[in-house]
């Protein structure tokens, strides 16, 4: 049986859509399974406008202590993890007080949406939602 050129490439371009898919789906899988933390609150989101940088996050702890660790930065349009940091020494939350955390994340100049994670010693993970421009 003879495969013609265009056939080949056909099946090329399936298979090639099938693996995007699952690629896909076990990215997705991957950050509903990171366990938020409910007790905390995002206040701002410093951006350097000129600079595309993310400069940092003030967040409230309305709970127990915390420890923050590292952050990642998640670009939503990609799926993809674009930076990720461990803080050090690690960031102490206490219980009522407003934080600053400085963060330097360099952001896309043509414009994204993100994912801001900041990873706990509890293995939970405070989760920021940022549009740039």
């Amino acid at each position: 049986m003879r495969f013609s050129t265009t056939k080949v490439v056909i099946m090329l371009v399936v298979a090639a859509i099938l693996v995007t898919g699952a690629v896909y789906l076990y990215i997705r899988s991957q950050q509903s399974s990171i366990v938020l933390e409910q007790n905390v609150d995002v206040l701002e989101v410093e951006l350097n406008k000129r600079t595309a940088v993310l400069v940092s996050v003030t967040i409230r702890n309305n709970g127990p202590a915390l420890i923050l660790e590292g952050a990642s930065l998640y670009k939503i349009q990609s799926g993809i993890t674009l930076v990720s940091s461990k803080f050090s020494p690690p960031i102490i939350l206490y219980t009522g007080n407003i934080t600053k955390v400085p963060i330097s994340y360099q952001l896309d100049k043509e414009g994204a949406d993100y994912f801001l994670y900041l990873f706990t010693n509890k293995g939970t993970a405070i989760r920021c939602g940022i549009s740039y421009p």
